[in-house]
């Protein structure tokens, strides 16, 4: 089992959660794990890194579980019921399916600038000015004359402080 732990005795919450519910589910009762723990390197070290070579193996342990601790405290609690699947929802037909959501407005482009905008505004406003007014900001309307090297740079500093309607002269 990879096992994200950095607790040198333990397994970690995935390998836990997994043995309860075959604890409960098929009741298992006992079972050897190996949990293998990958050594962290920088992304900038340089080499590649290598199978199980030195540090990593010296991460990774075994483990004997018993679960029968497990299987006691299910088997005490009437109310505890094993869901028919996790991670699933149930549809409008009435069966179990994965939930589908579409994020693509949420990863538009125009909207990711808009929002990353205010945010820095609400910040400024925040941390320095106290009493800028933002709708004041949003609602003000630039003539920019001239879209050359100082022009591109004067439109850039407008649209970061949130100016959304520039209209350019060149």
């Amino acid at each position: 089992f990879v096992d994200p732990c950095t607790l040198p005795d333990h397994p970690g919450w995935p390998l836990r959660n997994l043995l309860v519910l075959a604890a409960a589910r098929w009741k298992l009762r006992n079972a050897t794990v190996i949990c293998y723990r990958r050594a962290l390197r920088p992304l900038d070290a340089g080499d590649a890194p290598t199978g199980l070579g030195g540090d990593e193996a010296d991460r990774s342990i075994a483990l004997e579980v018993l679960l029968d601790d497990a299987l006691s405290l299910a088997a005490a609690d009437d109310t505890a019921k094993v869901p028919a699947a996790v991670g699933w929802e149930t549809n409008a037909r009435g069966k179990n399916g994965p939930r589908q959501m579409d994020l693509s407005a949420v990863m538009d482009p125009r909207r990711l600038a808009e929002s990353s905008v205010d945010l820095n505004l609400k910040l400024m406003r925040w941390r320095l000015l106290p009493d800028l007014d933002t709708d004041l900001i949003f609602s003000t309307r630039c003539l920019l004359l001239g879209a050359g090297t100082l022009g591109c740079n004067v439109a850039r500093c407008l649209l970061g402080w949130g100016v959304r309607n520039v209209t350019f002269v060149d």
